[in-house]
């Protein structure tokens, strides 16, 4: 068996002989200004390059602990590997005149064919010396921790995603419902309007019928006291009774004109009416947080926006409140929820 010092001779020894083959480039090999491009070593280029690399790695790997024999063996095939590109770069065409292209074919197939061999004896060393300097159950907790970092964010990530998403779930409802309001209150404010345009239609026409009525009037007085001076009684009285008609009918519709005016302001301050209702109940909803008041608020806009009332164009109509039929309704809607709870 060998001693320690024999074994660190050994170890100095590869160290030398790995630093040589280090040493060698894969391109210094070629050697294409030398033997021109015809005979170059260009074909083995990809053999040089992965056969050096493996002893780099060797190199690059810690060999404390590798006993002795193991250390001559490895020690062995870098020699061999040393020798085998000594001859490429010794290789010239003088020493090999007769058959200088399949010389170099030999050579190029020597380094090729040597590396399962070298690959055999050097992997073993180097992936144990790659899993000596390896601490895997730092590198497992490490990966262990960074997962459970990376779940953690993504629960963090979800939480706040989610939050975020029924912020803004909640503000597209508030506007819908805002939006909701809005729309439907400008049906009763165009609604308003068109009674408005027409309450003042029927105005001019209640003032021009009543300046025609007191126009005729006036013209009828006169011209009974100047053409009626030579008439009968009888005559007198006939065309009194004419002019009375068509005084009654010039009156009537004076006054059906005004009425007509009178229904249709009504009409229009109904709908305003409904429609400033609209427009503010949001207002009055936000205002208290008390479920009672907010269904008080909307029993109220809802008796005011569906109750019947009166048009103003049947003189003998009735106001009628819808109270009681919409109370009955929203009655029977929360008892039938309550009953499938």
């Amino acid at each position: 068996m060998a001693t320690l010092e024999q074994e660190n001779q050994k170890r100095s020894e590869l160290e030398k002989n790995l630093s040589e083959l280090a040493g060698i480039t894969p391109e210094s090999l070629i050697k294409k200004a030398e033997l021109g491009t015809a005979l170059s070593f260009e074909d083995g280029l990809p053999y040089f390059k992965r056969t050096l690399k493996l002893f780099n790695d060797l190199k690059n790997s810690n060999l404390d602990g590798i006993p002795y024999k193991a250390i001559n063996q490895l020690n062995t095939v870098a020699t061999q590997a040393i020798g085998e590109f000594n001859n490429i770069k010794g290789f010239t065409i003088e020493q090999h005149p007769q058959n200088t292209k399949g010389e170099r074919d030999q050579l190029i197939n020597t380094i090729r064919d040597r590396y399962d061999n070298y690959y055999e004896v050097l992997a073993p060393h180097i992936a144990y010396s790659i899993r000596k300097g390896t601490d895997f159950e730092a590198l497992e907790s490490q990966a262990r921790n960074t997962l459970k970092e990376l779940k953690d964010k993504i629960v963090e990530e979800q939480k706040k995603s989610k939050l975020e998403s029924d912020g803004i779930l909640d503000s597209m409802r508030k506007a819908a419902g805002e939006a909701g309001v809005s729309q439907n209150a400008i049906y009763f404010s165009i609604e308003a309007d068109e009674h408005k345009k027409t309450a003042g239609n029927w105005l001019t026409a209640t003032k021009w019928m009543a300046f025609a009525t007191i126009l005729f009037a006036v013209l009828a007085t006169i011209a009974f006291f100047i053409f009626t001076k030579d008439f009968t009684f009888e005559q007198a009285l006939q065309l009194t009774v004419a002019k009375i008609l068509v005084f009654s009918v010039f009156y009537y519709a004076t006054v059906w004109c005004g009425k007509n005016y009178r229904a249709y302001i009504h009409n229009y301050v109904v709908n305003k009416h409904r429609q400033n209702g609209l427009s503010t109940f949001q207002a009055f909803v936000k205002a208290t947080e008390d479920p009672a008041i907010k269904n008080a608020v909307l029993l109220k806009a809802t008796e005011s926006i569906f109750g019947l009332t009166n048009s103003g164009f049947i003189s003998s109509e009735s106001e009628q409140s819808g109270s009681s039929q919409i109370l009955e309704i929203i009655r029977s809607g929360f008892e039938s929820k309550g009953g499938k709870g």
